[in-house]
């Protein structure tokens, strides 16, 4: 499939790299890439006279889509589509989002998602499309009949949009008591984040156990999810659906979720469809937060902005930034990337890595280790089978720092998860001789 690539930008540089990269993401070989510099127009998104050069543009080529980097209404759509050739589709950028989202949805609930955004964005589209025939609605019926029409279409897409909502409300259930039963068993739940095509897939990879250790854990009834495999591609929204996996930092059992990569210019009605995808980020213990350091510096800006505002309405938890790709930056545009960050985020100080190569991960894993919740038991001991058995849990579930045998007595003093260091103590209370 062959597509035209438009930016339409009143002050900013026009580039249309991201948009290119969309267009391709989505199936699509950007053969023509145009730029406009003026005001929205209401009608057709760019000017009227640039709507007709791209028509012409589009018949010339035999293109099979316009894609306009910003957020266009159906009306505009609507109008341009009627200047092209019956054969050439109209996609703005959340649309053009939603072509691949749908594309990489292959578990029910990611399934789920994407026909609900779908249907939320016909709602408008239907609305909009039944509002340009009113003026021609007479000519062919009544306007009580046209509004019945309209109506009648409004309300079987609220019906499926409620199906789905209600579909998803308990996968959604399920998912939250498989977390919780993780929580009481002692996991830290740890959450990377960030803008699309930053790294989060590849720097999952790095901080998880070996695979074959994953299939084991896999074997629970409790974590089908960890069956899937981590894929990494060098392309936008490779990861769609949540992805975890087991990982041992500093002695913590931790869960690692690489959730589905921000975009800017995506509208809250499309975000939200995507609620479920991003739970992950609501709930975490703590939150890594991705960046492509390699970036030029204005688009760094402005994923670092859409990222860390994405995170702001979704999460209390401390939030951890990462400068991934140092490989392929200097010093200098390092030192940069890193001022931005600290700037952004209050001071905050990112570790510079390479998921890639494995630089800095170790870093990653310390400071990871040093903002989950923590608390630590000290606890004596009757030397007896029962403490030998409390001992070993403490060691699947806990850091053990101190366990040491003084005559009749043994003291064991471990850190980790407050859930799971509360059930050791409780259990200690409970041996023979307390």
């Amino acid at each position: 499939m062959q597509a035209i690539a438009v930016r339409r930008r009143r002050d900013e540089p026009i580039d249309a790299t991201e948009l290119r990269g969309l267009a391709e993401t989505a199936g699509y070989e950007v053969i023509e890439t145009i730029g406009q510099r003026r005001t929205e127009d209401s009608t057709y998104h760019v000017g009227r006279g640039k709507a007709e050069e791209l028509a012409e543009l589009a018949a010339e080529t035999n293109a099979d889509a316009i894609v306009i980097d910003d957020q266009v209404t159906p009306q505009q759509a609507y109008h341009l589509e009627e200047l092209c050739p019956p054969e050439t589709r109209v996609l703005g950028r959340y649309r053009l989002v939603l072509e691949i989202f749908a594309d990489r949805a292959t578990d029910r609930t990611a399934q789920l998602q994407v026909e609900l955004a779908e249907l939320r964005y016909e709602r408008k589209r239907v609305r909009a499309a039944l509002k340009l025939e009113e003026d021609a609605a007479n000519e062919r019926r009544t306007l009580g009949e046209f509004e019945a029409s309209e109506q009648g279409e409004i309300k079987h897409i609220d019906e499926r949009i409620e199906a789905l909502q209600n579909e998803l409300d308990s996968t959604r259930a399920v998912v939250e008591q498989r977390r919780e039963r993780r929580s009481d068993a002692g996991f830290d739940h740890v959450a990377i984040a960030g803008y699309t095509n930053a790294g989060k897939s590849t720097l999952l990879r790095r901080l998880a156990d070996e695979e074959s250790a994953l299939d084991e854990a896999a074997t629970s009834e409790d974590s089908p999810e960890l069956t899937e495999r981590i894929t990494v591609q060098d392309r936008l929204f490779e990861t769609l659906e949540t992805t975890t996996r087991r990982a041992t930092i500093q002695g913590r059992r931790v869960l690692l979720t690489d959730t589905v990569g921000v975009v800017s210019d995506l509208p809250h009605w499309l975000v939200r469809s995507f609620r479920s995808t991003l739970r992950a980020v609501e709930e975490a213990d703590a939150v890594v937060l991705v960046l492509d350091a390699s970036a030029p510096q204005e688009r760094f800006q402005t994923r670092l902005e859409t990222a860390v505002e994405t995170l702001t309405d979704r999460t209390d938890a401390p939030v951890l930034p990462v400068a991934n790709k140092v490989d392929a930056v200097d010093e200098e545009q390092l030192s940069a990337r890193r001022r931005q960050i600290r700037d952004r985020l209050s001071g905050a100080d990112p570790v510079p890595i390479s998921a890639l190569d494995g630089v800095g991960c170790e870093t990653v894993r310390g400071r990871i280790a040093d903002l989950v919740p923590s608390e630590t038991v000290d606890l004596t001991l009757p030397n007896c089978p029962e403490t030998m058995r409390l001992i070993s849990t403490a060691y699947d579930e806990l850091s053990v720092d101190t366990a040491s045998y003084e005559g009749e007595s043994v003291r064991i003093v471990a850190s980790g998860h407050p859930v799971a260091a509360n059930c050791l103590k409780t259990q200690a209370e409970e041996l023979p001789g307390r």
